[in-house]
């Protein structure tokens, strides 16, 4: 009954780590790639349901210095830096009175954050924009979006469903190429903070203007990722266990 009990726990976890879709990454504090001129950053975390395409972002800074926003593209793996075509870049912009705003266009592949005016960053001169989404006309997919200030902390972040962000095709991916905004067990991040912000936005909702006085940043890639356990997935090994030990009990009698 001993082997039974265990074979069926063991087979309960294997279903139980099958189902679980839903990836975290923390940031260590001794990861290189760092540029508090922005802000200090005091940390970063983020998750992400590959079945839902639930994803959230929350970074935190310390400092006089305080950042007014960001930009951001996430990979699977590698520094998104340079990937033209495939990735979704945010635009988080955190200087209107009416509370934060996020944007999302194809990232360009350039160095920089003209993404929003400049869709292809290989061919000569600006093209047009790859424009996915933006809370401004569109609020359906965003679940949250904060900025706040207090005990001498600054935190930007935002909770969104990126279904549309990751099941699109892109004007300027190559090869159904597009991946958007997702990652499993690595993470690659290409982070830039904002102080002295001015944006502008278009009657579509999408930016006209984000220039920055000073930026700051974090980079890097293949990050390790950890795996959350997924509630159904906890409950199915309880259940299972609380079955064996049920029949292991009626046996006896």
């Amino acid at each position: 009954m001993r082997k039974i009990l265990l074979l069926t726990c063991l087979s309960v976890v294997s279903v139980s780590a099958f189902a679980q879709t839903t990836r975290s990454y923390t940031w260590d504090k001794s990861q290189n790639g760092i540029n508090n001129a922005a802000g200090k950053f005091d940390s970063i975390n983020s998750t992400f349901n590959a079945a839902t395409n639930r994803l959230t972002w929350s970074s935190t800074f310390t400092g006089t210095t305080v950042p007014e926003g960001f930009w951001l593209a996430i990979s699977g793996g590698p520094n998104p830096k340079g990937i033209a075509g495939e990735l979704a870049l945010f635009y988080f912009d955190a200087t209107k009175s009416g509370g934060p705003r996020l944007t999302a266009y194809g990232y360009n592949g350039v160095n920089g954050n003209n993404s929003y005016f400049d869709g292809n960053g290989v061919a000569s001169g600006n093209q047009a924009p790859d424009k996915i989404i933006s809370s401004v006309t569109n609020s359906s997919w965003i679940n949250s979006l904060t900025y706040s200030r207090a005990n001498g902390k600054t935190t930007m972040s935002f909770d969104i469903n990126a279904t549309a962000i990751n099941n699109r095709t892109s004007p300027y991916s190559t090869n159904g190429s597009w991946s958007g905004a997702k990652y499993g067990d690595k993470i690659g991040i290409w982070f830039h903070t904002a102080n002295g912000l001015t944006t502008d936005y278009g009657t579509d909702g999408f930016l006209k203007d984000f220039s920055v006085c000073t930026q700051g940043w974090f980079d890097g890639e293949n990050f390790n990722t950890q795996a959350v356990p997924e509630p159904a997935s906890m409950a199915a090994l309880g259940l299972g266990a609380i079955a064996v030990i049920r029949r292991k009990r009626a046996a006896k009698k």
